[in-house]
């Protein structure tokens, strides 16, 4: 009942007990995509891969060697104490005038929410999503020399209390131009359902599909011609990304299944379903041969 009243999510636990499930979890969006260049695809396509209502992610797999939650990654960006802060000038000490997390881990003891969640579930009133990789609850298994790999590379976006602002910014410089160049396992090309996340055209998708739309953010779907919308068309906070959430049952190719109070897509996964009946390998192909420059 609580469920169904919007006042909790689907909690999926990490640990042993989940037979070695861990994650990592990105808390500022903009290193996923370049942490994902560096594993390699034959890594990423292992995970399972799940945007969060705040637009970060999170990379989940199981491991016989797991841990507890560690924070990998964070940044903190010290600052001289100047006349303008405490009426005193000492370049000698510094104080922090703003530090976080980029990436940490939810191991043993910790859990995550899920796909499936009521949109309630966050304050934004945004779903979780699973975008890529095999589909919960089937967490595929990496080996604990891949684990270590994704780990190193998550460590590469590390700027602790000792690096200063200058340093931080030199070093996702460097970060910056290793991703322009082919020295990772994987290709130096954009992969497809990241770029068709970027770049697919979704409200003409949806209409070639007998979806219409009220004002572009409200949908309803195929068949129903009267009443209020049974969709929303909506962008991912913290990036451009378009997520086509479905709430009617009545929508046979996307709404909600199995007591599910909605069913949510990004482009690339709209794109699967509604063209190429789920498959995405065959949906990659598509975006590779016919849309990609």
């Amino acid at each position: 009942m609580w469920f169904e009243a919007g006042l909790y999510g689907i909690g999926i636990t990490c640990g042993a007990v989940s037979g070695g499930l861990e994650a990592l979890d990105f808390d500022m969006a903009e290193t996923f995509w370049p942490w994902v260049k560096l594993i390699g695809h034959s890594i990423f396509r292992k995970l399972s891969i799940v945007r969060t209502p705040s637009g970060g992610w999170h990379a989940i797999y199981r491991c016989q060697e797991i841990c507890g939650s560690r924070k990998i990654a964070s940044w903190e960006a010290p600052q001289s104490i100047s006349q303008q802060l405490t009426g005193h000038r000492d370049g000698t000490n510094f104080q922090s005038i703003g530090k976080g997390v980029r990436i940490e881990t939810r191991g043993e003891g910790a859990y995550l929410l899920g796909p499936g969640s009521p949109c309630t579930a966050h304050a934004s009133g945004i779903p979780y999503v699973q975008v890529n990789g095999p589909p919960l609850p089937n967490v595929q298994r990496v080996t604990p020399q891949e684990r270590r790999t994704m780990w190193i590379a998550a460590k590469e976006f590390d700027c602790g209390a000792d690096q200063g602002s200058n340093r931080i910014r030199k070093a996702m410089q460097k970060l910056s131009a290793k991703y322009s160049t082919n020295q990772t396992a994987c290709s130096d090309k954009e992969s497809p359902w990241d770029w068709f996340d970027k770049h697919g055209n979704v409200v003409a998708l949806l209409e070639k599909h007998d979806y219409e739309t009220f004002d572009n953010i409200r949908w309803r779907r195929p068949g129903k011609h009267t009443g209020g919308h049974s969709a929303v068309l909506q962008e991912s906070p913290g990036s451009h990304v378009l997520i086509f959430t479905s709430f009617s049952t009545s929508d046979g190719k996307l709404g909600p299944r199995g007591g599910e109070s909605h069913r949510s897509f990004g482009p690339f996964a709209l794109l699967s379903h509604l063209e190429f009946g789920g498959d995405r390998q065959a949906a990659a192909r598509y975006v590779r041969r016919e849309l990609m420059p």
